[in-house]
């Protein structure tokens, strides 16, 4: 039986680099929103914009993803530690940045980029994708966008 987790974190690993090392670093606004949002070290994130979600070349991993609810039609963006992949046409959307920066702070919490990814998919798998209790976490911050300058 394939460990979908450790496919996930391999796949997730390599994308965060890709997104590192092409993704700007954040203005003074978003530093402000990532701040406000909980995340220690603004100063890491970097932004990456993209004309469509990255998916897993990997069929399994593709397909089980999809049923999750993850990289799905509706998925505007896709925080993997400090890289923050976003569709291009959101990446001036406070609200979109809000939540996604929500989630730089859960990874930072979890302490790396596996133990944040198998609890993100243990809730998944428990709760669902709206019912997961990181994704309602992170929700509530899109609050902050609203309100940012």
């Amino acid at each position: 039986m394939t460990d979908l987790a450790a496919l996930a974190v391999g796949w997730a690993e390599s994308l965060a680099l890709t997104a590192q090392a092409n993704g700007v670093s954040l203005n003074r606004r978003w530093a402000k929103l990532a701040a406000d949002a909980g995340v220690a070290h603004p100063e890491s994130v970097r932004l990456y914009a993209v004309q469509g979600m990255p998916r897993p070349e990997n069929v399994e991993l593709a397909t089980n993803a999809a049923r999750l609810g993850l990289l799905g039609r509706s998925v505007t963006g896709l925080t993997l530690g400090y890289a923050v992949i976003v569709l291009a046409v959101h990446q001036n959307n406070p609200r979109v940045l809000a939540h996604e920066f929500r989630h730089v702070y859960q990874y930072e919490q979890a302490g790396s980029l596996d133990g944040f990814l198998r609890e993100y998919l243990r809730q998944l798998k428990a709760y669902g994708y709206w019912g997961c209790p990181l994704e309602a976490d992170a929700r509530e911050y899109e609050k902050l966008g609203l309100s940012s300058d």
